[in-house]
């Protein structure tokens, strides 16, 4: 089904219909037949006397979604089991399929549900291909290009079972994004009816911040087209949020970098999801006739202007001086900084895994609070802070920025490593928008992880969230167990890196690995325990070594005695780092005895040149689905000791979490 909002009476439409039969049945449902649309508009004089014009028009493109991918783009419906997808193509005049060049459109059901339209899953091909072109009003006018934005439409008027929402118009300021002002078609492409009674679910969980644990309220978040508030304790929740195997979470909130996250959510599900936003780095005012390089000399992040005439989102001169923010990205302690899931799309017709060296997030608001950016043609050069864990960063990598309709990270541009001799090291190239940027390149090399997720009774947990993180190099990789509770998860080949498992925001153990170039198939399986407590160290280059130590009755779990999860105490060391960053994860299955018990950060050599509070050292606990942050207090000294939690264990089971967040020289 598709429905069309004709905002501009000046705009000359013109459609291709496409038609096409679905006889195979897909989980269960029949689609009986998609309807796909393509709108042409064509700016300039029109039809003057009996339809004569004064001269041709130039007739805009089924252009890739803003931002510009030149790639393409691929987009499949949330919603339902028989999903719409739609991608594009670009085809230059070498193609011989269009003299001028222009863009295919297929369309298809994403069968196999991984998120995108396959190849062997198009039933629908149309080329739109761009005709002779001459200037229409001033000169320059002739290079103004049409956009396509696509965005999921949840369920609603519009589209009764969920579908994908086609914005059209003119990139009039040229800076390559189709802004509200611009949007003069819309359409939506529809899911059909597939039987589903329940083809949505829920969305909850925290908004903190990333360096303090604080929670957040008044941050925007948005996702499958419904958004809400994060309330004054930082809590959120979205409702009848269209089901889907690639779910983007936008989130905004003044003073901190834009955020994403990427989830799976099934038919009735409520997804669990702490957020996490990076307070804002770095601030500086710049004057738009002059603007200076912008370099914060502490990380290296910075930006140098080039060939950079600045806009508006409404095409027009910033007012007054401009707000340049910039936060550095740093995922060597915690990979789940990054926007998104590490995922890129290659080509538009394929998603691969990134690996990071670093990321920062470009912000500009100019005298009235009004986003802007690069005009279409302009250029600047950006500093990214060198993040690594390999030890063997490359001196030339691609450069990719993020982009939040799809989640999805799109390749642009190279960077070249400075000299690893000077400090702050940095990754250096040329962007053509402000966006969050990342220096990375692509996993060529993958390895299958095989597994199973079962409780503690030895029962197998279907649906639960598999994640993979990488140990020796900065990537993620996801999936979801299946009715047999086994899963297959990819990781980097020749690496080290962890898997753990999460369902209803219970955490199951972490396993440590190493890949070579043959799937791994793990003997044990990963285990969710009733009270499923996980507490998470990391910290930075030094202090060299912390440990995490978990004080019970009558045991201790350190690097000494790392437990059990099948047997007493029921607590377990899964991790034990030994040389920086972390992490060591500790996970308690079930407090076995009432009683107190104390959870610990050590500092084993005993290092106070930048101890754990300049580390900066970080504990995350994960408890009932709720993620609590702690960082260390002031006055550490040159105590050794940071306690850190207290479970306090009444005799009819009843656990009661404080926080101590204390500083001492002595065991508890």
């Amino acid at each position: 089904m598709i429905v069309g909002d004709h905002a501009a009476p000046w705009v000359l439409e013109m459609s291709l219909t496409a038609f096409y039969k679905i006889d195979n049945k897909i989980n269960g449902a029949v689609l009986k037949y998609l309807r796909y649309t393509v709108y042409l508009v064509a700016v300039g004089l029109l039809i003057s006397g009996c339809g004569k014009t004064e001269q041709k028009l130039p007739v805009a493109l089924l252009a890739p979604v803003a931002p510009i991918a030149p790639s393409g783009q691929n987009l499949t419906a949330n919603g339902g089991a028989t999903a719409a997808a739609v991608r594009t193509s670009i085809l230059s005049p070498d193609d011989q399929i269009c003299e001028n060049g222009g863009v295919l459109v297929e369309a298809g059901i994403d069968v196999n549900g991984n998120g995108l339209l396959d190849q062997d899953e198009v039933d629908s091909v149309d080329p739109i291909c761009q005709l002779e072109t001459q200037a229409a009003g001033t000169a320059g006018d002739a290079t103004l290009n049409s956009l396509v934005a696509l965005s999921q439409e949840p369920i609603g008027t519009n589209c009764l079972t969920g579908g994908v929402k086609i914005d059209t118009g003119i990139d009039w300021n040229q800076n390559r994004v189709l802004d509200s002002a611009e949007i003069t078609v819309t359409e939506f492409v529809c899911n059909e009816e597939d039987g589903l009674l329940v083809n949505t679910g829920t969305i909850t969980g925290d908004v903190i911040d990333y360096d303090s644990g604080v929670p957040l309220s008044g941050a925007e978040i948005a996702a499958g087209g419904i958004s809400t508030v994060s309330g004054p304790d930082g809590r959120y929740t979205l409702r009848d949020v269209p089901m889907g195997s690639r779910i983007p979470i936008a989130l905004k909130l003044p003073g901190y970098a834009a955020q994403a996250k990427i989830i799976s959510l099934g038919s009735g599900e409520t997804a669990s999801v702490t957020l996490k936003m990076i307070p804002i780095s770095y601030s500086a005012i710049i004057v738009p006739e002059d603007p200076l390089p912008i370099i914060d000399v502490s990380s290296g992040a910075g930006i140098t202007f080039v060939s950079s005439e600045l806009v508006t989102d409404s095409g027009v001169a910033p007012v007054g001086d401009i707000t340049a923010n910039i936060t550095v990205i740093d995922p060597t302690q915690n990979s789940d900084v990054m926007p998104g899931d590490y995922i890129a799309l290659e080509n538009a017709v394929s998603f691969s895994s990134l690996e990071s060296f670093g990321a920062i997030s470009v912000e500009m608001l100019d005298g009235e609070g009004n986003t802007v950016n690069l005009k279409g043609g302009s250029t600047s050069t950006i500093q990214i802070p060198l993040a690594d864990k390999s030890g063997s960063p490359p001196a030339t990598t691609p450069l990719f920025y993020f982009d939040p309709s799809y989640g999805t990270w799109v390749e642009e541009g190279v960077a070249t490593l400075g000299d690893r001799e000077t400090s702050p090291v940095v990754y250096t190239g040329t962007v053509s928008r402000f966006q969050t940027w990342t220096a990375g390149k692509i996993i060529e090399q993958q390895v299958a992880i095989n597994g199973c997720v079962e409780t503690k009774d030895n029962v197998r947990i279907a649906n639960a969230h598999i994640h993979s993180d990488g140990d020796s190099y900065i990537g993620s990789a996801y999936t979801s167990t299946d009715s047999n509770g086994e899963f297959s998860v990819l990781v980097k080949s020749g690496s080290t890196g962890f898997i753990s498992a999460q369902i209803d925001g219970r955490k199951s153990n972490t396993i440590k690995l190493t890949t070579t170039s043959d799937p791994v198939f793990e003997p044990e399986c990963l285990v969710i325990g009733a009270e499923a407590i996980t507490i998470r160290l990391t910290w930075g280059a030094k202090p060299r070594d912390l440990d995490a130590y978990l004080y019970g009755p009558d045991y201790l779990v350190s690097w000494k005695n790392k437990g059990a999860l099948d047997r007493p105490p029921f607590a377990q060391l899964d991790i034990d780092a030994q040389n920086r960053n972390g992490p060591e994860i500790i996970t308690i299955n079930k407090f076995d005895d009432p009683g107190t018990y104390i959870y610990s950060v050590y500092n084993f050599l005993g290092e106070f040149d930048v101890g754990m509070t300049g580390s900066p050292a970080r504990v995350e606990l994960t408890y009932n689905g709720a993620v609590t942050l702690l960082t260390p207090p002031e006055g550490e000294g040159n105590n050794r000791y940071w306690h850190a939690i207290e479970f306090v264990v009444s005799a009819d089971g009843e656990i009661t979490v404080n926080i101590l967040n204390e500083w001492s020289d002595v065991e508890p």
